[in-house]
């Protein structure tokens, strides 16, 4: 279960800004707690009123505690953190150079987070998720109207797992729940991939062995490390 959480600063003025991809952590000591918890959480866009957005799964102390937290409860937090942006793609003077994301189960927020700040791109962008099924799979039905508002945008996901409620994989539809079973397997993306345009950005996050995974396969389609950019989650 995810839930979108906001928070507005105490004393209404204006919250720090922050790049798509970066964090905060989040400090917090309910009654009844021995001592207080520091988590760290991806920042979505900025709310309405300026202030952050997380993506929670409900899942552990600090994400069972804010599932429940009734609203004007009063937290700590710090300013935004992170190197993990797209600052590579949006100071890159070839604006048409595309952008390709990557990320497999909670991966998903950093780089969701970057997707959503794309709005304004007109290069080609790639989405390639990969998870379980689509129990596991938050914002799917956002990302599909996202791939039919956006002409440039290509998604394709994978589920190892998929459950009667996913339906058949489709591996080209555009609105499909998911377009392949099993493991990510770029090879059969490799058009999407946009491998013959030196400048193409990859950004990528999810799980360690997952990661590692993507490292060496996008090394051995001869992508460069310094345009490969990841966190691990």
């Amino acid at each position: 279960c995810v839930a979108r959480v906001t928070f507005e600063p105490a004393d209404g003025k204006p919250a720090c800004g922050f790049e798509s991809g970066q964090f905060i952590t989040v400090w917090a000591k309910p009654e009844g707690w021995k001592l207080g918890q520091p988590r760290h959480y991806t920042l979505a866009l900025p709310s309405e009123e300026g202030g952050y957005s997380i993506s929670v799964r409900k899942q552990g102390q600090m994400s069972d505690f804010l599932h429940s937290a009734e609203i004007g409860t009063a937290v700590k937090l710090s300013p935004p953190y992170g190197c993990f942006n797209l600052s590579p793609s949006v100071w890159l003077s070839d604006s048409s150079a595309p952008i390709v994301f990557l990320s497999a189960g909670v991966g998903i927020t950093p780089t969701l987070a970057m997707l959503e700040a794309c709005e304004e791109i007109t290069a080609p962008i790639t989405w390639l998720y990969a998870n379980k099924s689509g129990n596991e799979h938050a914002y799917r039905s956002s990302l599909i109207q996202l791939e039919e508002h956006r002409s440039n945008l290509s998604r394709r996901v994978w589920y190892t797992d998929p459950v009667e409620a996913d339906g058949t994989p489709d591996p080209t539809g555009v609105g499909s729940k998911f377009h392949f079973t099993g493991l990510m397997d770029l090879s059969k993306v490799h058009d999407l991939l946009h491998l013959e345009n030196p400048n193409t950005h990859y950004y990528f996050c999810g799980p360690p062995e997952w990661m590692d995974k993507v490292k060496i396969e996008l090394g051995g389609l001869g992508v460069p490390k310094e345009r490969t950019f990841f966190e691990g989650f």
